[in-house]
């Protein structure tokens, strides 16, 4: 039975690497410029010279204020993102195919309407409107064909073919 945290291999070799990387982390930047004038950067200093050290950053820069847009998310909030985009996808399509639903309705009882008056016009019996007032106003002669093409234009218009 392990009686301490580094007696298994893999805790040891874990425990390396991680103090490897943190001493890597530790150490120090040069910078210092050549004979033909060109800066170089690297964790051991020139031969025979000193250069300044370049500071290293050990902490994070300052984060940016916590907004709806700002850092990585996480795939549980991008998943919940994209739940909530299907489901007003489906709302919009829902509502989308409830009004072209009503739209064929109204252009269905529209065409049965309109057929039924050019049926009607056709024949050659008297025929009418109700006016405003709940009267009857009879179509003359003269005006039958006028309101036989506007009817055709509705028909046109609402019916398939």
């Amino acid at each position: 039975m392990p009686t301490g945290l580094l007696d298994t291999p893999r805790t040891y070799w874990l425990a390396l690497a991680l103090a490897l990387c943190a001493a890597n982390a530790a150490a120090a930047i040069y910078k210092w410029v050549d004979d033909q004038g060109v800066t170089h950067y690297s964790e051991k200093p020139p031969q025979g010279k000193k250069p300044p050290e370049v500071p290293i950053r050990s902490q994070a820069a300052p984060a940016a204020p916590q907004g709806p847009q700002s850092g990585p998310k996480t795939w549980q909030q991008q998943e919940a993102e994209f739940q909530q985009r299907r489901v007003e996808q489906e709302e919009r399509r829902t509502k989308k195919q409830a009004h072209d639903q009503a739209t064929a309705e109204d252009r269905m009882r529209a065409c049965l309407d309109a057929r039924h008056d050019l049926h009607a016009l056709e024949q050659q019996r008297p025929v009418y409107t109700i006016n405003a007032k709940g009267e009857r106003t009879y179509i003359e002669d003269k005006n039958r064909d006028q309101v036989r093409e506007r009817i055709k234009q509705i028909v046109a218009q609402n019916c398939d073919k």
